[in-house]
């Protein structure tokens, strides 16, 4: 998502702009310490032993993946995530939990994240309710950011990778924004996406998956400049 690239996006104008992200993975175990890598894309040990081995072990005692077949598909990172199992790093502000999407290259273990020495990884669950939670309190976080509901639309990003998991369920993400808004009447718009800026004020800019990121265009200010006229 970084490499030789320039983001820039520049609003300007009396509106108010709210923001909101959510994940919706819980933790369920520690995967280690991230103790040695080759690159920021390359991990070689956790708790100083070959990473592969370490989070194989994980994968076998919590979850029901296919440890030797994931291993032999090499490259292949979203076959945890679509089973619901993502490998996750922990947000410094302790709210979110971002998944790292992995595979395995040449017994190391490769992320989408860029990661360093010192970081530690979760194991983290995700489900077709908890998908729907992070739709809310994205949308929360929104309301929140400029403590009004009084939205003109929204713009939302969905991970493709969340239509995975919840299945029929993915049109979904509409119904509970509207829902946390109270307002059915509100202009909603969506996009199924990839590479998804996961970043909320003072977060991380992370590349992520099985994220939405939303932003909402309010005219509260303008209301205000015209009373005050």
């Amino acid at each position: 998502v970084y490499q030789e690239a320039v983001i820039s996006v520049i609003l300007g104008s009396e509106l108010e702009i709210g923001y909101g992200v959510g994940v919706g993975i819980k933790p369920i175990a520690n995967i280690g310490l991230i103790t040695k890598i080759k690159d920021p894309w390359t991990i070689e040990e956790i708790n100083g032993k070959p990473a592969v081995e370490v989070i194989s072990k994980v994968y076998k005692e919590h979850t029901n993946l296919n440890v030797e077949k994931w291993l032999k598909t090499s490259k292949d990172w979203l076959t945890p995530i679509i089973i619901g199992y993502p490998a996750a790093v922990p947000e410094s502000s302790g709210n979110f939990f971002w998944p790292m999407l992995h595979g395995v290259e040449n017994k190391y273990l490769r992320t989408a994240t860029p990661v360093k020495e010192g970081i530690t990884l979760v194991l983290g669950q995700i489900a077709k309710e908890s998908c729907k939670q992070a739709t809310s309190k994205a949308t929360q976080l929104m309301i929140e950011d400029i403590d009004s509901k009084n939205f003109g639309f929204v713009l939302f990003f969905s991970c493709a990778a969340r239509g995975m998991i919840l299945g029929k369920d993915y049109m979904v993400e509409i119904k509970k924004i509207k829902e946390t808004l109270e307002n059915k009447d509100i202009p909603v718009f969506g996009i199924a996406s990839s590479g998804e800026q996961a970043f909320y004020k003072t977060g991380s800019p992370t590349g992520t998956a099985v994220t939405i990121t939303m932003l909402g265009i309010s005219n509260e200010s303008i209301f205000i400049s015209k009373e005050a006229r």
